[in-house]
């Protein structure tokens, strides 16, 4: 049996670069397949935070190595240490901040609540509302519209085939390989990993398999530049709030405020009965934006699964075909995930455990089309 490559990748984003990166460093023939750029998806218009402060604690080993990869390529990726703070405006908000603090400073993240003083010396542009923050000075946020340079370097040097703007149209199993159909060639690949995000679950489809993976359409938008009036990036306790200036002046407003999906795992939409919350709740906590124009807001899609955990592993065996998808914040724990998810396919020790992952936690139809449920 003749093979073109030992394994394929599909997904051009963090998690499918960073992949097929480890694999083809562990000299496997590796074939990455992205249906835009590199990184032209959810990566590209991702605001790439690093935020340990509000990251999952069941994530933070991952969220650990993504943090250390992000630094260590440094200047390359844009790795800026910003520092985050999170404000409350309500007693109730001020409980929660207090109480997810100790838990993260347990978990031994640098992150303390701070005083009303020492927020407005941080950030004297911020309003008066605040009732309490807690502080982050090692959060961080790296460049995302340097993704298609950096990995387009990153994974040249290590040798990986990379096929841009080819979309997948056909996945079928033939005498115990994976033949996969793009750009109207037909690849044989021992191996497959699904790292498609949003498109993870269509994909997955094509080989008879049904995973509870849904898509959400998340907002951004962008205002026009000013002068620097931010120098941390600003969370909201209860979440629904991100605020990050850039270095020429712009004001990027995210907060996990939901947009419309248009398509099973396609394109969303901005839905203004959420982008005007999010842009008032911004304004409420940086006055400063009141007086600036929005130039655009769009939309970033996003996989999720039931419990909010990511899907990292194998999900049939002989041939192989593998998962990574699901995962929050996935410029910060997506390296972590895809060096565990490296390490399974290669079948080495790993001082990650990814069983708690596992696809084989929702008992997934062999046949597309029936529905996957929890496994007891």
């Amino acid at each position: 049996m003749s093979l073109d490559f030992d394994i394929a990748v599909i997904g051009g984003g963090i998690m499918g670069c960073c992949t097929a990166l480890e694999l083809a460093r562990a000299n496997m023939r590796v074939l990455l397949i992205e249906q835009r750029a590199l990184g032209g998806g959810t990566s590209r218009s991702n605001m790439g935070s690093l935020l340990m402060q509000s990251h999952r604690l069941a994530l933070l080993p991952y969220a650990r190595a993504g943090y250390a990869f992000w630094q260590e390529l440094g200047y390359e990726a844009g790795f800026v240490a910003k520092g985050s703070l999170s404000l409350a405006f309500s007693p109730e908000e001020a409980a929660l901040l207090e109480r997810r603090t100790k838990l993260r400073q347990d978990a031994g993240v640098g992150v303390e609540m701070i005083s009303l003083e020492r927020l407005q010396e941080l950030e004297p542009g911020l309003s008066d509302k605040p009732i309490a923050a807690a502080y982050a000075p090692e959060d961080a946020a790296v460049n995302s519209n340097r993704h298609h340079q950096l990995f387009t370097k990153l994974l040249s040097d290590a040798g990986v085939h990379v096929l841009e703007n080819t979309g997948v149209y056909r996945i079928s199993v033939e005498d115990k390989a994976i033949a996969v159909l793009s750009a109207g060639e037909c690849r044989r690949v021992k191996r497959l990993v699904v790292a498609a995000g949003a498109w993870s679950g269509p994909m997955l489809e094509r080989v008879g398999l049904r995973l509870p993976i849904q898509s959400k359409a998340l907002t951004l938008s962008v205002t026009e530049r000013t002068q620097k009036r931010l120098s941390q990036i600003i969370l909201h306790a209860m979440g629904s709030l991100q605020l990050s200036q850039t270095p020429i002046g712009a004001t990027l407003i995210g907060g996990g405020w939901e947009g419309l999906v248009e398509e099973k795992g396609g394109s969303g939409r901005v839905d203004l009965d959420t982008l005007l919350p999010n842009l008032r709740l911004a304004q409420y906590a940086a006055p400063y934006l009141n007086d600036l124009r929005l130039i655009r807001a769009w939309t970033a899609m996003e996989a999720t699964t039931p419990d909010s955990f990511p899907l990292v592993g194998s999900v049939v065996q002989d041939p192989d075909v593998y998962v990574l998808a699901g995962c929050p914040d996935g410029y910060l724990a997506g390296p972590g995930l895809a060096t565990a998810l490296a390490s399974r396919v290669l079948d080495r020790s790993c001082a990650f455990d990814v069983s708690a992952f596992s696809p084989l936690r929702f008992q997934a139809s062999a046949l597309a089309g029936t529905e996957a449920v929890p496994a007891s």
